[in-house]
């Protein structure tokens, strides 16, 4: 088990080092974003009702087909199909994507209207609807990559696609005044170089024979989750549609900042460990130790997403102040904290899908999310009136809790995982005491808030010691990696010996 965790660690790290270089890149975009030289709040607001939107097609477009390919690629019974699989699923969403984009496109203004109640957004609709036809063929290639665990290629495409965006962002908001137009069009050329470079990969990967009898299966196992996916949109983006609706596109666009934030863990954590552990979870069903595989690997995932909660939830207002100089988005820090438990708990919930995927119970999950987005929809509307973009926060918390609690339970009834839960309910509830502290500080003179908030920062490792997180052979390894990660000088064979364990 050790070295399938090692392994996946590994890949994770990989993954994680892309993804970081998307929140550095998405960090430096947002002092522009949030300088009205170059974009108003409401241009902001409008474009994360943009982003929620492109987040919505490509969900419902997409058909949960990548997701179908990988439980189907590792399946025994069709590991010689592989290549014609994969055609199958490509041609397939080409088939269904190029007319539907099309008259998309075509009917921009109707959008524009139903949406922002004005057709002058009409061309903004079109990039973007544009862009989602891109991804869609790209996220097909990416989840090949991560299926195969081709962790290495999969980041450095992406990270260059992220530099390419990168540059030509700045240069249409800064240079050319392109404003929110210059945002999508540079996103378009970003996914259409990113098509380019990967093509020889996917074209290496497909053999041209259709698969019906097989994408009928896969299409009996992915409805269920389409509708499950859009469910999960639906928990995530509601709420900047209904803040957009209730309290206008300022409100949505500072609440936005927070949840851009906030989103840190689930990009650099939760997407990093799914994309390594999503391919060894098939590979791992019959070996005698996948259980404390799978509860290990929720146990350790908690407790970094726990430190990273904290780094964001202690220092979000230091860090808005340092982002933008504009006073009224520093109102986002109040949320920060509200939306990475939420993420942390979102983490949590699909690590947990496990024996349901093991199982193909994907209509309970299905199920599960219908009943979570509605309760969300539900408490967005009761909350938002009254609190604002904080009601929209706490709406997402509790429903990402209660989806949470009820994914465990339906899952561990499915497919039983001796998951270490009360480990990881002291680690919240104790991170959960420690940002309620931090936020009591926000009053104090700087120097002395960022000490206190530093020292609870780095107590609360030594804190789980005191209510027993670790076992005895966890404190004996974290000892061991301590001395020899303490001197500056063994960094190289330290990095090598890494590598190549």
């Amino acid at each position: 088990m050790l070295k399938d965790i090692k392994n996946t660690t590994k890949h994770t790290s990989v993954y994680a080092i892309g993804n970081i270089s998307i929140k550095i890149i998405g960090f430096i975009l947002l002092p522009i974003y949030t300088n009205e030289a170059y974009l108003s709040k409401d241009d902001f607001g409008m474009l994360a009702i943009l982003e929620a939107t492109a987040q919505l097609l490509t969900v419902l477009l997409s058909l949960a087909l990548s997701t179908s390919l990988t439980r189907w690629y590792w399946d025994n019974d069709y590991k010689h199909k592989q290549k014609s699989i994969v055609f199958t699923v490509l041609a397939f969403l080409l088939f269904l994507n190029v007319p539907v984009g099309l008259v998309l496109v075509a009917k921009a203004t109707f959008f524009s209207k139903l949406i922002f109640s004005a057709e002058s957004f009409a061309y903004l609709l079109q990039l973007t609807f544009i862009t989602v036809f891109f991804r869609i063929v790209n996220t097909l290639t990416m989840q090949l990559l991560q299926i195969q665990s081709k962790s290495v290629y999969y980041t450095v495409t992406n990270v260059i696609k992220l530099l390419l965006v990168l540059t030509l962002t700045v240069v249409a908001v800064t240079k050319m005044g392109r404003g929110l137009n210059g945002i999508w069009e540079a996103s378009i050329i970003g996914e259409v170089f990113l098509l380019l470079i990967t093509l020889p990969f996917l074209l290496k990967n497909i053999s041209f024979s259709f698969e019906w009898t097989i994408l009928k299966e896969m299409f009996h196992y992915s409805y269920p989750l389409v509708l499950s996916n859009l469910a999960v949109i639906a928990l995530t983006v509601t709420d900047r549609y209904m803040l957009n609706y209730m309290s206008g596109l300022v409100a949505t666009g500072i609440y936005s900042l927070g949840l851009r934030l906030a989103n840190t863990l689930k990009l650099v954590l939760t997407d990093s460990v799914m994309a390594a552990v999503a391919p060894v979870r098939m590979q791992k069903l019959n070996d005698p130790d996948n259980h404390r595989f799978f509860s290990k690997i929720l146990t350790y995932t908690s407790f970094i997403g726990i430190i990273f909660l904290l780094l964001l939830s202690l220092f979000s207002l230091e860090a808005i102040k340092v982002i933008t100089s504009t006073t009224e988005y520093w109102k986002a820090s109040g949320i920060i904290g509200i939306l990475s438990f939420s993420f942390l708990f979102s983490m949590v919930r699909v690590n947990l899908t496990t024996g349901l995927t093991l199982t193909k119970q994907s209509k309970i999950m299905g199920t599960l999310t219908f009943v979570t987005a509605a309760l969300n929809i539900a408490l967005n509307v009761a909350l938002i009136p009254t609190w604002g973009m904080y009601g929209a926060a706490m709406a997402t918390l509790v429903s990402q809790l209660l989806f949470t609690i009820l994914t465990y339970f339906t899952a561990q009834k499915a497919y039983h995982i001796p998951y270490e839960i009360r480990k990881i309910g002291l680690a919240i509830g104790l991170a959960a005491i420690i940002v309620f502290v931090g936020i009591q500080l926000e009053e104090m003179h700087v120097a002395l808030r960022l000490a206190i908030k530093m020292s609870l920062f780095i107590g609360f490792p030594f804190l789980l010691v005191v209510v027993g997180f670790y076992e005895k052979v966890e404190l004996e390894t974290l000892k061991s990696i301590l001395q020899s990660w303490r001197h500056p000088g063994k960094l190289k064979e330290n990095l090598t010996r890494l590598i190549k364990s």
